[in-house]
């Protein structure tokens, strides 16, 4: 697709073309949020999910690596000056290492999101702009193979794309942010785990407020986050309408897509490692318990976890994504189920008529 066209064209393979009316993909955003309920929907988005997990490996490796280095450097930091008086070679190694682990750990979080974003970016791409999510699993193994890496070669030349549409994004999260920020920052300060003797005593109806202030802001910013990686894989709009787009989106879709975000949040705190759901039962453990080699292994569990959990949230949110987008703003390239063996022989996705 190329970027920065506004019309109602979209360049398919270098040529221009008329967009093609929209397979009726028969699910409206209440209903995407049924069939979570239902286990042939389950059934076809772990198919598709599990035969994805193996492209996501490598993200989500650089992703695990980067939170165990930073906690082994915290752990080497603190071991080599826990002894009592700390001469200066130890204070210099000490530092050293967490240095070195950090540099790492961000260099691994680089790669491991950059990573994270093209998959999911591909993912959404053939999720959006296959009919149904049943229709996808409908076609053979090496037809659903196809499909997945003719999105990912599709994906490459869109990352600057994408980067530009989530710098855009970044702008509309400014003001939920800060609510958000300063809302934890009042609770904090309450906190004398935290602030010791100087934490303030507020009345409870300041606890009340911010919570009401929270939860609809980071619902938010969750829900653009999502919609904007979708928006911004599909869309052939400039950056920046594709991040006004996606933020229409997630006003227009806010309760279906709430639900869904809320859903799979639990999902994630439910299946999550055990010394998180420990820690995460009281805001102040999160703060003054830390267990770095407990936390390692959390890591590892979580990468583990985040190869079938991160491509199946968004298989919901680009159900109820999928009609308006395919409407808007994609054109003939959508996935033919009668051109399945074309797809095979070719290696790429045919136009539908």
């Amino acid at each position: 697709m190329e970027e920065g066209l506004d019309e109602a064209k979209v360049a398919v393979d270098g040529s221009v073309v008329e967009q093609t009316p929209a397979v009726d993909s028969a699910t409206s955003p209440w209903r995407a949020v049924a069939s979570l309920i239902d286990f042939r929907w389950w059934s076809n988005a772990l198919t598709l999910v599990i035969e994805y997990a193996p492209t996501c490996i490598v993200p989500a490796v650089f992703s695990a690596l980067s939170n165990a280095v930073v906690t082994i450097a915290v752990l080497a930091f603190y071991e080599r000056l826990r002894h009592s008086p700390v001469d200066f070679t130890d204070l210099i190694l000490a530092m050293a290492t967490l240095l070195m682990g950090g540099l790492l750990g961000i260099t691994f979080l680089v790669l491991g999101f950059g990573g994270w974003l093209v998959r999911l970016a591909a993912f959404s791409m053939t999720l959006v702009k296959s009919p149904s999510t049943a229709a996808l699993v409908g076609l053979t193994k090496d037809a659903r193979k196809t499909v997945f890496k003719s999105a990912r070669i599709d994906i490459e030349p869109k990352k600057i794309h994408i980067g530009g549409v989530l710098l855009w994004v970044s702008a509309y999260m400014l003001i939920p942010s800060f609510v958000v920020m300063g809302c934890t920052m009042v609770k904090m300060i309450t906190m004398p785990s935290v602030m010791g003797t100087m934490a303030l005593k507020l009345p409870a109806w300041v606890d009340y407020a911010c919570a009401i202030a929270v939860i609809p802001n980071f619902l938010f910013l969750v829900i653009f986050s999502f919609v904007s990686l979708v928006v911004a894989a599909c869309s052939p709009l400039r950056p920046q309408k594709s991040a006004h787009l996606a933020f229409k989106l997630s006003w227009r879709y806010f309760w279906p897509l709430s639900i869904v975000s809320a859903f799979f949040s639990l999902l994630s705190f439910g299946l999550g490692a055990p010394s998180d759901i420990l820690q995460m039962l009281s805001v102040e453990k999160i703060v003054i318990q830390y267990d770095p080699v407990v936390k390692v292994v959390s890591q590892v569990w979580s990468a583990a976890l985040s190869l079938i959990l991160f491509p199946l949230s968004f298989v919901p949110i680009c159900d109820i994504l999928r009609t308006q987008l395919r409407d808007e703003l994609l054109a003939g390239r959508a996935v033919g189920l009668g051109d399945q063996a074309k797809a095979c022989a070719s290696g790429e996705i045919q136009s539908q008529e």
